[in-house]
């Protein structure tokens, strides 16, 4: 990738380089974007009214201790500092955004880390000793952290290939409280499901905690690894025909 004298004059700034020309495509040839954007738009409408009464009685999770009032304030804290970071995550993979406006790309991947996942993910870790959640909830907030803190280093140090694959496992992690109200409506439709028993309350939680984020790591996993092979292939493509267009002008030589 060919750096501009701009980007050459700074070295130190987290500035991702528009691609080639040839490899831009238009909106409709990213078919993830208007997706994530619907799921995101529909999960904060679907979870986040219940979080502006101020009122604990309307908070949808369980083990919500009613004896200690700051519990509720970082869940709040949480459920608003998660919805920025979603919000911000729609815009840090619009590829137009990137290309035609580095500057907002560069701004809202800020916003993203330290005004949405940090908080995010600390409220979180925070919370689940208050609520006695599932292990699970802890270690994909330990990755979630880890991944975003990653990625932004990597930008900080120009490794823009490092920085794209950490984030990726980021917007992964992001994503998977997703799931986790996906399976609160699914699971009670499995046979033998019973609402009103603790215990299996408790296994649905706890898978839930589990399921989000590996399923989601799987997921980016498997997009890293095929968007890979992909460029690997137009690569070999390119390098044949170059071959070729070699070939005869080394006969007529």
């Amino acid at each position: 990738m060919t750096l501009t004298p701009e980007m050459a004059r700074t070295p130190n700034q987290a500035e991702i380089p528009a691609p080639p020309q040839a490899d831009r495509k238009p909106w409709w040839r990213r078919p993830w974007v208007v997706p994530v954007w619907i799921i995101v738009i529909s999960f904060i409408l679907y979870a986040v009214p219940n979080y502006l009464t101020f009122d604990p009685a309307t908070a949808d999770i369980p083990y919500l201790r009613q004896d200690l009032p700051l519990h509720y304030v970082m869940l709040v804290g949480h459920v608003w500092f998660g919805t920025l970071t979603m919000l911000t995550m729609c815009i840090q993979i619009w590829p137009w955004v990137r290309q035609h406006h580095p500057a907002v790309h560069r701004w809202s991947g800020r916003v993203y880390v330290f005004a949405g996942v940090i908080p995010t993910g600390l409220l979180a870790l925070a919370i689940v000793p208050f609520a006695a959640g599932p292990p699970g909830n802890a270690i994909g907030g330990l990755l979630w952290l880890a991944a975003t803190i990653a990625g932004f280093r990597a930008a900080r140090q120009r490794r823009f290939a490092a920085h794209r694959r950490w984030m990726i496992y980021s917007f992964a992690l992001t994503l998977q409280i997703v799931w986790g109200r996906v399976l609160l409506l699914v699971l009670p439709l499995v046979p033998g499901y019973d609402a009103a028993d603790p215990h299996t309350q408790d296994i649905v939680v706890e898978a839930i905690s589990w399921l989000g984020f590996v399923i989601n790591l799987l997921a980016a996993q498997f997009w890293l690894e095929w968007t890979a092979r992909k460029e690997q292939r137009k690569a070999a493509l390119l390098e044949v025909g170059a071959h070729h267009e070699e070939s005869p002008a080394r006969a007529a030589v």
